[in-house]
Formats: C-alpha cells, structure tokens, sequence
C-alpha cells in the first residue's frame, strides 16, 4: 500500500494541496486495504506530505487496526466528516484535495465545518490510480472470473423456464 501512497502524494502535491482527505468506502478500501461495506462512510483518511491517518468509530477499530498498514489508526466519536476536518485544520493544513464524487453535499458541508480551509475537488486523484492494475489485482480477478464461470457451468443444467428462485 506505501507505493499507493506515495503515488497519490505526489498527484496531491501536483494539485497544489497540503493534504487529501476521503471518506468514499471504495478509495479508502484501495488505499487502507480496510474491507467494509461499499454503500456507507465507515471511515475517513487523511494523508498528508509525511503522515497518513485512519479515522474510524468504535465499531470498526479492531478490524482496522488488523488490516489497516501505513496509516496511523485512530478511533474517533461524533462525525466522521467533522473530524476528519478538525484532524486537517489541527495539522495546520491549508489546502486538502478530496474527490467530489465521493461523498454528498451534506457531507462535504460537515467536512468544510469541521475543517476552515480549502477543499479543492480533484475528481481523478485516486480514481486514475486504480484503473492501472498491479499484479495480485489482476490474479485476484482471473480467479473470480475462473469460481463465477464454474459457478455458473454447475447451476446451467438447473435453469429452466418455471423454476422459482
């Protein structure tokens, strides 16, 4: 993950940014390794020139701290958002990239209160950098492919016109 990281820092820095903070379930599943639901915030991060920060409520702080690497883990209560921007304003940072796909306008106004600064929408950010697929991705999806095709080679005789679900 540092190499994802790493990466992403120097498109930040590119952007002119201090820092980049997220909160969309799927950048920070690719950036943290930290598996959750897709469909709700469970955690934010913020990363910056030197340091990368998980945040987290109680609820997810044991698992995190056993998949999460390269970042700090904190757990936090109250709004996730809010506090990610408290974290970004405590830091002393002035301009944070974030992606505007990744969260809603609700959310984006908790992140601005908690945070004073600029939040500069920078839609591709992480989005160009999992397009570009590192080996144990693409191993990762041949094997699903391989289970799903024989999956569907088992249940194909079962198909046919009348059968309930």
């Amino acid at each position: 993950m540092k190499h994802r990281l790493d990466a992403l820092r120097e498109r930040v820095a590119a952007a002119g940014c201090d820092a980049f903070v997220s909160v969309h379930p799927p950048a920070n599943q690719y950036l943290s390794g930290f598996l959750t639901s897709l469909d709700h915030v469970s955690s934010a991060i913020v990363l910056t020139p030197s340091e990368a920060y998980f945040l987290c409520d109680s609820r997810y702080t044991e698992q995190a701290r056993g998949q999460v690497r390269e970042f700090r883990v904190d757990q936090i209560t109250g709004d996730q958002l809010q506090r990610a921007g408290e974290l970004l304003k405590g830091l002393g940072i002035k301009r944070a990239a974030f992606d505007p796909n990744g969260h809603t306008v609700a959310e984006h106004a908790r992140l601005a209160a908690g945070f004073g600064g600029e939040l500069v929408p920078q839609e591709s950010l992480v989005s160009e950098l999992r397009m570009r697929k590192e080996t144990l991705e693409s191993d990762a999806i041949r094997e699903a492919s391989r289970l799903a095709e024989g999956v569907l080679r088992d249940v194909l005789p079962e198909l046919r016109e009348g059968v309930a679900e």
